[in-house]
């Protein structure tokens, strides 16, 4: 198949495993995805050098799914939602580690 080159690079959905911690020293996992933008290396290296973990996060994930509220139903993606979910430190983690994996091309072997 024939690579398509673009002036601007679609969003991509990747998947995240998050490592919520429990009892004993444990962690259960939650399967989610992310929606990343894609950014070209310089726009990276700004966005990384002038912002934290978190102001960077809130740029470059536009979508999720696979977030459900108390009652099972699923959360609307949402900027504030976002900001919420990646107040946590292990899903801001995650997220981060999920969009550096997806940026350089990286996908979890089985």
């Amino acid at each position: 198949m024939a690579f398509k080159v673009t002036e601007v690079l679609p969003p991509v959905e990747w998947p995240v495993k998050l490592p919520e911690p429990t009892h004993g020293g444990k962690q259960k996992l939650h399967e989610v995805s992310f929606t990343f933008k894609q950014y070209r290396d310089e726009e990276l290296k700004a966005a990384y050098k002038a912002k934290s973990k978190k102001a960077f996060l809130l740029d470059a994930i536009v979508g999720w799914s696979g977030f459900v509220d108390d009652d099972g139903k699923e959360i609307t993606f949402s900027k504030e939602m976002l900001e919420q979910v990646i107040s946590i430190g292990w899903v801001r983690e995650a997220a981060f580690d999920a969009h550096t994996a997806m940026t350089l091309g990286i996908v979890e072997k089985n």
